[in-house]
Formats: structure tokens, sequence, C-alpha cells
């Protein structure tokens, strides 16, 4: 529930320490009642500031502290500030968020202040000879936020969270950052965290957002670089879905193209064999089935040999994975 701080179960609890929870409970209301009521008057002065801190403090997950700051913030403490108090509240902020994120990695509300505060960050202490942008401390504060989430991801390397911002602050590092950010050097990266763990779902999901959907960049070369890594992913193991949609995703990259979809079909076909009670063999098998029964290059004999192959998929899927029977059902009427 939004607003109530989690507590830990009463059951083996001492008297004294059902007390003391009593009165973190007590001091926690009486906090949390202070803050609404000004907010609800439109108080925005420091002591209010200090107080939605002692707030977050007990409570990270109270977003309408978090959303009360920034009034604060922006309101009553930035209109009579410089930029140094400015970047320097702000930097408070991003320290105070960094603390949190250790225990709340994957809360919310932490992350959108954070975000918050670098979009208002100052650019720099001042103007170039040249009359450019000083924008020092921006793309500081951007090259830290990278750092940050690379010490994440080296703790948790499945954070979603983590992953979704680390493609933001790439996307605000400027051209002469010192922080490498290509599209190369994030392929390498996302590469280096998928060899680490196949499973890595949102590794492989950052991979194809620097992949694009358009041709291959490094043409063929590419292409079976990462057909490669994939099956390589594939068959180390069969059951762990990220690989197999990614795999898709390779697919959909060549526009389907047939023969690539053959290729591949005669290598799922023997993981098949090695692994025929796994579901995700058959599944991809009968996916890439249905778009060469449907495809113009391919002719009748081969059309009657998927469509029966298909068939017998179908089939077994239904027994290996009954809870989706119909879906199953389903894909059979439609490779009609």
């Amino acid at each position: 529930m939004h607003g109530v701080r989690r507590q830990k179960k009463q059951t083996d609890l001492s008297q004294d320490q059902r007390q003391k929870e009593q009165t973190k409970i007590r001091d926690y209301r009486s906090v949390v009642d202070d803050l609404l009521e000004r907010n609800q008057n439109d108080v925005y002065d420091q002591i209010s500031f200090d107080l939605t801190t002692k707030a977050l403090q007990l409570n990270p997950e109270l977003y309408t502290a978090w959303n009360y700051r920034r009034k604060i913030l922006l309101r009553g403490l930035f209109p009579n500030s410089t930029q140094v108090t400015v970047h320097n509240l702000l930097l408070s902020d991003l320290n105070m968020t960094t603390v949190f994120l250790k225990s709340f990695p994957k809360v919310y509300w932490i992350w959108t202040h954070r975000r918050w505060c670098l979009d208002n960050i100052p650019s720099g202490p001042g103007g170039s000879e040249d009359g450019k942008e000083d924008i020092t401390w921006r793309r500081e504060a951007w090259e830290r936020e990278l750092m940050l989430v690379e010490k994440m991801l080296s703790m948790d390397a499945r954070n979603y969270h983590a992953w979704n911002y680390r493609r933001l602050a790439l996307s605000f590092l400027p051209p002469d950052s010192v922080v490498p950010h290509s599209r190369d050097s994030e392929l390498a990266y996302t590469k280096k965290k998928i060899e680490a763990n196949f499973s890595n779902f949102s590794a492989w999901h950052q991979r194809t957002k620097f992949m694009g959907s358009g041709p291959f960049v490094g043409g063929e070369k590419e292409m079976a670089a990462e057909f490669d890594l994939v099956n390589q992913a594939l068959w180390t193991d069969p059951a762990d879905q990220s690989s197999w949609l990614y795999h898709r995703f390779l697919i959909s990259k060549t526009n389907n193209e047939p023969d690539i979809i053959r290729r591949e079909m005669t290598l799922l076909r023997d993981l098949h064999d090695l692994e025929p009670e796994a579901k995700w063999p058959m599944d991809t098998l009968v996916y890439y089935a249905s778009i060469l029964i449907h495809s113009s290059s391919t002719d009748v004999e081969e059309r009657v040999r998927l469509k029966s192959d298909a068939e017998g998929w179908l089939d077994r899927l239904e027994v290996v994975d009954e809870g989706r029977k119909e879906r199953y059902r389903a894909i059979k009427t439609g490779l009609n």
C-alpha cells in the first residue's frame, strides 16, 4: 500500500521490541501527516524540504514525498539560488538516491527522481571563448550515472530498471565524452553480460535496441556472429526463453529470408532431436515453419512436408505445455 512503510512480522517480537516498533510507526505517521498538510497548504520552505528528507529516509517508496520535494525545489529553493547552489542541491539529492538504490534498486520513484535531478542540473559554470554552451556539469553528471549503473549491473546483471537507465544515460552523453558509448562498445558490453549468463533477458533486450530493426550494419559478418552467439545460448539452455526471442529478432532483421530460416531450422531440428521434450525448440520450429508455409518461395512439396512437421510439433506441445493447449490448436488451424 502506498504511503505505508513495510513492517516486520511482530509474531515473535518481545514486548520491548513491539513497543519500539509501535513508536517507530507513530513517529513515521506523524512525519507523513505533517508532510501532507504542508503539501496541501503549498508550503515550500527549507523546513518542508528537510521533512521530505526525513520521510524518505523512513520510507523511500513514499512517492508523495518525492513529488512534494520536487515542488519545493522548483518553487521554493531554486528561484532565489545561484546556479552553483542549484547544482549542489541536485548533487546532494543524487547522492541521497544512490544510498537508497543500494537497498531499493527497483523502486520506480527513486529512479524517477534521479532522472529529474539530472534533467535539471545546470549545463555548466559559464560560457566558453568560442561562444558555445558550457556543458561541464551536465556531462560529468551523466558520466557518473553510467558508472553507477555499471556498478549496479555488476551486482544484479538482470536489473531491468538499471538497463533502461543505462540506455538513457548513453543517449545523454555528448559526442566528446571520455566514456565509450558507441554502438560497437555497447554491443561488446552486452555480449560480455550475455556470455556471463545466457539467461540475462535484460542484456538480450538491450542488445536488440542497439542492433536496431533494420539491416545488419556490419553486413554478413555481423549477422553470422549474432547467429553464432544466440545458437550457443540455445544449445546451452534450450529451456530459457530469452535467447529464443533474440533468435526470432535476428530472423526478423533478415526480413524473414526463407533460405536463412531453412538453414536455422536445420540446426533447430538437431537440437529438438537432442531435447525432444523441450518446449522452445518445437515452438520456434512451428513459428518458422508457418512463415515458410505462407511464403511464395515455398513449393507445394515443401509446404506439405512443413505442415505435417508443424502439426506433429503442435500435437507434442499440447502434451508438454498443456496449459496453452488452445493456443497450439489455434496455430494449427492457421497453418491451412
